[in-house]
């Protein structure tokens, strides 16, 4: 039974459980991948394997940046046959490519040093599959259902993914890959903080400035112009947040939106100086 405080260690089942747990965790970390010899191993190790990959990688970048002008440009339109022939052969070749690694890794694969790069190989692997297989059913004239469709659209997201199998070849830039992952929890908790700012912000502003729109003895006090383009800045809290992002980061003069609320009252112009001068000389350099 549990004790007052709740501690779960003295469950017997814990206590069964523990030592065994600590004892395959390092059993785990234990593990390293035996040297390979074998033919496929040489082939997948060596500098023609590697070359080609790269080469196939920016050829398929290439390709990615052609098909995206092409479905800008002619949306609604199916690819032309010689666009369908090489997405296939990329995805052949890429296919191809994470056989021979599993081959010559065998479930070394999913184990080691390289398991997030190679799973995440295999995954793009599995969304590029999907896609061709799209691909040559429209080429073939056959309809394709609309849950289909749904998950070719996120295919097609997921492909621009595959340029990020070029860091693999690259140390330097995969080691400013990996900083920049490193720091995507201080990130958030900075875009957390600068969101927080301007919901405050946008609150006090909405509040202020609905109470100037209230007409005065059943009379509005604003003309309509006037109120389309206080709508149009501060419409809802997310357009004022926008404005107010905007007005801080070069989206548009900050002196059209004070002149906009100066003639609502020196309460509404006071407050938006003031939040300028907080962005720049409080939030900005928090976060800096």
């Amino acid at each position: 039974k549990l004790d007052g405080h709740g501690k779960w260690a003295s469950l017997p089942i814990f206590q069964w459980m523990r030592p065994r747990l600590v004892r395959f965790c390092r059993w785990a970390e234990s593990l390293e991948e035996p040297e390979r010899t074998g033919p496929m191993a040489k082939f997948v190790r060596s500098a023609g394997f590697s070359f080609v990959s790269t080469l196939c990688i920016g050829l398929n970048a290439l390709l990615i940046m052609y098909t995206t002008d092409f479905e800008m440009q002619s949306a609604g339109k199916q690819p032309s046959d010689a666009i369908v022939v090489a997405e296939v052969s990329f995805v052949l070749y890429y296919a191809i490519e994470l056989i021979c690694k599993l081959m010559a890794h065998r479930l070394y694969f999913f184990w080691g040093k390289r398991m997030a790069w190679n799973v995440f190989d295999m995954v793009l692997v599995g969304f590029s599959v999907v896609e061709a297989s799209y691909l040559l059913t429209a080429a073939s004239g056959n309809g394709t259902n609309i849950s289909f469709l749904r998950i070719l659209r996120f295919c097609k997201v997921a492909k621009v993914l595959r340029l990020f199998r070029a860091l693999r070849f690259f140390a330097d830039l995969r080691l400013l890959i990996d900083s920049v992952l490193a720091s995507c929890m201080n990130l958030i908790s900075c875009i957390g903080m600068m969101l927080f700012v301007l919901f405050t912000f946008a609150l006090l502003i909405m509040q202020i400035l609905a109470q100037t729109l209230v007409p005065e003895n059943g009379m509005q006090s604003v003309d309509e112009t006037d109120i389309n383009e206080i709508k149009a800045h501060f419409g809802s809290v997310a357009r004022t947040i926008i404005t107010l992002l905007q007005s801080t980061t070069g989206g548009q003069d900050w002196e059209t939106v004070y002149n906009l609320l100066e003639d609502r009252g020196w309460v509404l112009a006071f407050l938006f100086v003031f939040y300028i001068l907080f962005w720049f000389i409080v939030a900005e350099n928090v976060v800096t």
